[in-house]
């Protein structure tokens, strides 16, 4: 059994970008890994930056760096985030919302925007 595994090959295939309902998400792309808890463990979602994407038969996987998210600024929008040195490797279907976020980095502090229209209001901070 063992030389049959060693013999199976496995076609992965890395892509500069894919395709998520009409948006494309690349490598520098932010995620929603996980929506507010309603358990009360996290106050606020996570988050993680697109390292690397990965087609695999018909899934797509995603290389991502987490984020930890630190605060939530209620007059401008965005949660605030620092980068961590955790990876991990997400499935699409296991996404809680398969859209693209706005990563904005402003004076050393980086920050994810939900609304493309909110990006603006960064500039106040």
């Amino acid at each position: 059994m063992y030389d049959e595994v060693r013999n199976y090959e496995l076609f992965l295939l890395r892509v500069k970008h894919v395709e998520i309902h009409g948006v494309s998400c690349r490598p520098g792309c932010a995620l929603r890994l996980q929506e507010l808890d309603d358990f009360g463990e996290s106050e606020y979602p996570s988050y993680a930056i697109v390292e690397e994407i990965l087609i695999w038969e018909d899934g797509k996987f995603f290389v991502v760096k987490v984020l930890e998210t630190i605060a939530f600024h209620h007059h401008l929008m965005p949660y605030e985030v620092i980068t961590t040195n955790k990876c991990v490797v997400v499935v699409l279907g296991n996404l809680p919302w398969h859209g693209v976020l706005n990563i904005v980095r402003k004076s050393g502090q980086l920050f994810i925007v939900e609304n493309s229209k909110d990006t603006a209001n960064i500039e106040g901070i």
